[in-house]
């Protein structure tokens, strides 16, 4: 089962329009009046696929339609995003820690070689 990506741009440019996926990076031109048909195809990717699917599978490499098991959700990426987002501040708060822990125990070796140079005088 196949669907639109939601990466997809359709933007009139020079009097044609412009289909860009955001993904794949890939882009062509097509005219208003070639568009207007094309969008009746991408509104019903089954009978699309069947249809003509030589062309089909040539938008689908270049990632104007996806299966739908690969589009990851809103929730799954805001999850994503979150999860990064909680392991960056764990590994913050480790980087801190250790600087602070090497510190203090540099800190330490100078303060008993001073002592111990102290107590040989």
């Amino acid at each position: 089962m196949y669907k639109q990506s939601r990466y997809n741009y359709f933007v009139p440019y020079c009097n044609k329009i412009l289909y860009f996926n955001a993904l794949s990076k890939k882009s062509f031109l097509m005219t208003p009046q070639e568009h207007e048909k094309l969008q009746k195809r991408f509104a019903d990717p089954i009978s699309f696929e069947f249809g003509i699917p030589s062309v089909f599978n040539k938008f689908a490499e270049w990632g104007f339609f996806v299966k739908e098991v690969y589009e990851i959700s809103s929730t799954q990426a805001e999850l994503y995003e979150a999860m990064k987002r909680y392991y960056a501040s764990i590994q913050a708060v480790w980087n801190q820690f250790y600087l602070l822990r090497k510190i203090t125990l540099y800190d330490f070796t100078q303060q008993c070689e001073l002592t111990e140079s102290l107590l040989k005088r």
